[in-house]
């Protein structure tokens, strides 16, 4: 036996797979390449007028991850509702 069970997706296939995607092909399932601009890109969810996110910094380390996401949601989202809730070796900071 080749070690390949009925059904499944042998490794070797999966990395020829992730070989063409990184090179901007994708294979559709009637084999034909399809190049990734062409793709429709997906779309961005609808957010809720009471959005409300909170964000976590419980460790020195962090603190780049808390203010980048907290830079990238107020300027994606301008009216959600954000709170930053700090604890731990991150209050010395």
């Amino acid at each position: 036996m080749s070690g390949k069970i009925a059904g499944t997706v042998s490794r070797r296939a999966s990395l020829a797979t992730l070989a063409l995607l990184g090179t901007g092909i994708a294979a559709t399932a009637i084999g034909g390449p399809v190049l990734a601009q062409d793709a429709t890109p997906a779309g961005t969810a609808a957010v809720p007028e009471d959005f409300k996110v909170v964000l976590h910094a419980g460790q020195e380390q962090n603190w780049p991850y808390v203010l980048s996401n907290l830079k990238n949601l107020t300027e994606e989202w301008p009216n959600a509702q954000i709170r930053v809730v700090v604890d731990g070796s991150a209050v010395y900071t």
